[in-house]
């Protein structure tokens, strides 16, 4: 990794600009996504339209609508900032809305767009006490009839900016003012206006509250999609997500050091007269970040008692004494953003932008790690064991490959099969289990440590746990780690409670109970409202008490044919775009119904069907969630044909992101 980095995680963003249409479309009002702030990225543009319901996207930069362009994004273009005589004609050509307050470039525009044949929007800005751009209300029915005298421009609407310059805050009163002025605006033209523009994200606790003016049908939101809070109250949007953006850099120095300056106090670098409150001697760290990346009075820590002092052009400086001996030199610090943070992290060339997208099928640079777990120890039947050679006999690497990923296998790595016997003890068992999952535990974290994503093949169940382990350990530790599974059965059985005594039927309560008998995960156990069940259908009835009083996201065939499978990874998705750690998916061949995969230890029917299986894996992939991935509990005795297997395989190369087209 290179530091300092913006992570910007794409599904959170999509589901911040979901939120925001939602809550805008019960109002009766259109949303003009906001992205001056991240620099007109294709990536992040693309993520807010994936939300449905937006179709405009505004900027003020020309720059970057000519960056959108040329990357093939599909949609309306608003600039936002009052044109420059000499930008008319690019403006024209590239965007197909304005604001605008001034005669001499509506009437440049106009000119421009008759060259061309085009006609270019008009949004005229009406100033509501703000004092930044914006015609006098009085004013407003005298220019917009010279506007409609122009060929080439179309006014379409009337808008308002607050709270940006003069820091008027958006009102009942206020908006009134605006839609008053468009009604006398729509009187002298004998016409309705289509656009009556509310402001930006500062108008969103008015709407929230039920005081916007009803005839306000516009609002363009930058901060309440990117950032998921209002600029106004600075307040958490209902839905959202505030940790979309978050910028990470290095420890380069941490000691004991006095917390005031010793010596004559100066002007600093920036022409500041610092002042320094002396607390004694304080532990502190020094982050390889400045001025030059980063506004350092808009982040804030992700380690709770962190203390931000201050920051020279290439150091961020804050006191970690009350954090104890956590954070070290060469340690990962983590930091929200507000605002301003957001625009210099983006706008500097110095901060590594990383999208959270794990696995890309355009990656031709990208590598995977097949990693074998030959076990059926926790299964109820040998078998299982036979699994991953098998898998790769139907083809998996050249398919893989054909991708465009680079594949890594060592398929003697674990030289001894770790095969069911009934003649083995409980016990026996537990430390077999134990010890392979410690061994497949080591390769996904050397794995996941060279940035290559570790496709584990089971085996029966249990080396999820091994999966789910290192995903964990090895990402920052403030960060959440998510776990998807697919089966019929939900493996969350406690010694105490299983009626079998298989041990694969104990996986998930391994991997979510530290207290467990299965002492794999430690302390590292993945949080209960951080893992999702899919295609549930035979649960024991201790199992199904357990998993009611859970807070585990629970979809049973029974929920998902009542959802469709689309509605059941969509929510699913959003329940899991908090983890930062990645996401750890798990498909068992028994979710399937047996007419389509019979090779599987214990058949139950009435399963996901194969289109199913795949919408769900293409879905995933999407996303950028994922971390790593296993398949599970096919069994080659009972396959037919290897059509079990092979079915797998197309499932794994869907997962990486195969298409039609």
């Amino acid at each position: 990794m290179n530091y300092p980095m913006l992570e910007i995680n794409l599904p959170k963003i999509t589901g911040n600009a979901k939120a925001i249409v939602d809550l805008c479309s019960k109002n009766g009002i259109q949303v003009c996504a906001v992205v001056k702030s991240v620099c007109g990225s294709p990536e992040i543009v693309r993520s807010v339209l994936a939300c449905g319901g937006i179709r405009q996207i505004g900027d003020s930069r020309i720059v970057n609508f000519d960056r959108l362009r040329n990357d093939g994004v599909d949609a309306e273009f608003m600039m936002l900032r009052i044109p420059m005589l000499s930008q008319c004609p690019k403006i024209v050509s590239m965007c197909d809305y304005s604001l605008n307050s001034e005669i001499p470039v509506i009437s440049a525009l106009a000119r421009e767009a008759g060259k061309t044949g085009r006609t270019h929007k008009i949004i005229l800005m009406i100033d509501a006490g703000d004092l930044r751009e914006g015609i006098l209300p009085e004013d407003a029915p005298c220019i917009a009839e010279q506007i409609t005298e122009m060929p080439g421009v179309k006014l379409v609407g009337a808008g308002v900016n607050l709270s940006c310059y003069g820091g008027v805050k958006p009102t009942e009163k206020n908006l009134t003012l605006l839609v008053e002025c468009v009604e006398n605006i729509e009187k002298r033209l004998g016409r309705n206006l289509e656009i009556i523009s509310g402001g930006n994200s500062s108008s969103l606790p008015l709407l929230i509250s039920g005081k916007m003016p009803s005839r306000i049908n516009h609002l363009r939101i930058g901060e309440g999609i990117l950032l998921g809070r209002d600029t106004l109250e600075c307040k958490a949007l209902p839905g959202t997500y505030q940790d979309a953006f978050i910028f990470k850099t290095e420890v380069i120095e941490a000691g004991r050091k006095p917390s005031a300056p010793i010596g004559e106090i100066v002007r600093d670098a920036f022409g500041r007269c610092p002042k320094f409150e002396n607390r004694g001697i304080r532990r502190r760290a020094i982050l390889g970040a400045g001025r030059q990346d980063i506004v350092p009075e808009a982040l804030k820590p992700f380690a709770a008692k962190a203390e931000i002092l201050g920051a020279s052009s290439d150091h961020l400086l804050l006191d970690i004494d009350d954090c104890g001996n956590e954070i070290n030199t060469g340690d990962i610090m983590s930091f929200r953003l507000e605002y301003s943070a957001l625009l210099s992290a983006m706008t500097s060339v110095y901060v590594n932008k990383e999208f959270i997208n794990n696995v890309s099928r355009e990656g031709k640079n990208k590598s995977i790690r097949i990693i074998y777990a030959p076990t059926s120890t926790g299964a109820n039947m040998p078998g299982a064991e036979l699994a991953p050679k098998l898998l790769v006999k139907c083809g998996l690497i050249p398919q893989l490959k054909n991708l465009g990923f680079e594949i890594e296998h060592y398929p003697d790595s674990l030289n001894n099969k770790f095969i069911y016997s009934k003649e083995r003890s409980f016990d026996e068992k537990i430390k077999l289990t134990e010890n392979i999952n410690k061994n497949v535990s080591g390769e996904i974290i050397q794995c996941l440590g060279q940035n290559k994503f570790p496709l584990l093949l089971g085996g029966d169940h249990t080396v999820t746990i091994a999966a789910a382990t290192a995903l964990t350990k090895h990402r920052d530790k403030n960060d959440e780690t998510g776990l998807i599974l697919f089966g019929a059965f939900a493996n969350f059985n406690s010694a105490r409670t299983s009626t079998s005594g298989n041990l694969h039927g104990l996986t998930l309560d391994a991997c979510t109970n530290g207290k467990n008998i299965l002492h794999i995960m430690g302390s590292k156990n993945i949080p209960q409202k951080n893992v999702a069940l899919i295609g549930l259908r035979d649960l024991d009835s201790k199992e199904r008490e357990r998993l009611r009083k859970s807070q585990i996201n629970t979809f049973t065939m029974e929920k998902i044919d009542f959802l469709g499978i689309r509605e059941t990874i969509t929510q699913i998705l959003h329940k899991l775009c908090h983890c930062r750690n990645g996401v750890h998916l798990s498909f068992s061949m028994d979710v399937l119904s047996p007419e389509f995969a019979p090779g599987v230890s214990l058949p139950v029917d009435n399963g996901l069907n194969i289109r199913e299986a795949h919408l769900s894996l293409e879905m995933i992939h999407a996303s950028g969630l994922l971390a790593s991935a296993d398949f599970v509990e096919y069994n080659p005795r009972r396959d037919m044909q290897s059509a079990t297997g092979k079915l797998a395989v197309n499932l794994i190369c869907t997962l990486f992101g195969k298409t039609i087209v």
